[in-house]
């Protein structure tokens, strides 16, 4: 026996079924909150939606407004506990706003970032939000300069060195650097490294300037041959805290781009019979779950007010498309644990030794 579609339920429907006409059962049926309506009117209204079952049309609601309630999130990877509390701080705005999202991990590759990137603008989305990326962007030739120019508004999550006019929101990188290094200086530690990656990023620059101030604050002159990236440039080349180790004369302490390189040099540096805290002090930066695990001393990044944040900028921005460009920096703070000890003084180093 063939099963008859049961019939759509629409907005005359549920206008019939609470007494009002459908132009008021539209109005309370998409938040009007600019209309004025009895709050008895709108209860009633939403109570004959529950019962008939009514669903609203997204597509005739998105042609009517002009816009989709959509907004499309390009991050880099899902794999850390910041990307999902990232996300989960977007959502939450977006929710108050019955709003939705649309979510597309890149894992760090330019094409399959295009390529999705461009599927998010084929499906209207209102905006975007993006996580940067690894590498550089050309503001010719990448698809979400041009997506700017041609009017799809778009919020940038941390950074803040952007080749095209947007909103962006950001950690205070540089002093939460700063404070950690500090943190170091404070325990005695005259010879400090820093660990970071080869991201051309403004927040990693940022983290290399924060943990240069506070070198220059505590009297010590920086050393570059102490800030060495995590991966070699060349096969066979020492690299991270390896290098580090190395040196006629190695550091007492480590300050790491992020927790999970933290992470790593913890791990090379106990093959290599350098206990951490007692040897050597190590300090991350992210406060990832990573680094509750490891009990690892690091600036904690409130990763899910960046994801808030973001969401409302790109919601000032669908009100107000002319106003200028803003920019938001959200404090970082110094979360200390186990990893991080007092410097030991070296055999055949003078203690006062940078």
């Amino acid at each position: 026996m063939k099963q008859v579609p049961h019939p759509r339920i629409g907005i005359r429907d549920v206008a019939r079924r609470a007494g009002v006409s459908p132009a008021t059962a539209s109005h309370v049926l998409s938040e009007r909150a600019d209309v004025p309506i009895r709050d008895s009117t709108r209860r009633r209204v939403r109570e004959a939606a529950v019962a008939l079952g009514y669903r609203p049309n997204a597509i005739a609601r998105s042609l009517t407004e002009g816009r989709t309630r959509t907004f499309g999130l390009i991050l880099m990877t899902g794999s850390s506990s910041f990307a999902a509390d990232l996300v989960c701080g977007i959502q939450e705005a977006c929710r108050e706003r019955r709003y939705h999202t649309l979510l597309a991990w890149t894992s760090g590759d330019p094409v399959v970032e295009a390529e999705l990137g461009e599927l998010l603008l084929e499906h209207q989305v209102d905006g975007l939000i993006y996580h940067a990326p690894p590498y550089a962007i050309d503001p010719d030739t990448h698809w979400l300069p041009r997506a700017v120019r041609e009017g799809t508004p778009c919020v940038v999550v941390q950074e803040r060195a952007f080749p095209a006019p947007v909103d962006y929101v950001i950690t205070e990188d540089c002093g939460g650097s700063q404070l950690a290094t500090q943190h170091l200086t404070e325990l005695g530690h005259r010879r400090i490294g820093f660990v970071t990656v080869a991201e051309q990023r403004s927040r990693v620059w940022d983290r290399v300037e924060g943990y240069r101030r506070a070198l220059l604050d505590a009297g010590i002159a920086p050393d570059p041959e102490l800030v060495v990236p995590e991966f070699a440039a060349r096969p066979g080349e020492a690299c991270g805290i390896e290098a580090l180790l190395d040196r006629a004369i190695p550091p007492t302490a480590v300050l790491a781009a992020n927790d999970s390189v933290a992470a790593r040099a913890w791990r090379t540096a106990g093959r290599r019979g350098v206990r951490v805290p007692q040897d050597l002090a190590l300090v991350g930066f992210g406060d990832t779950d990573l680094a509750q695990v490891l009990e690892l001393t690091t600036v904690r990044q409130p990763a899910r007010d960046l994801g808030r944040e973001a969401a409302q900028l790109l919601f000032r921005r669908l009100q107000e498309p002319a106003a200028p460009p803003t920019s938001l920096v959200l404090p970082t703070e110094l979360i200390v644990r186990e990893s991080c000890g007092p410097r030991r003084v070296q055999s055949g180093v003078p203690p006062d030794s940078t």
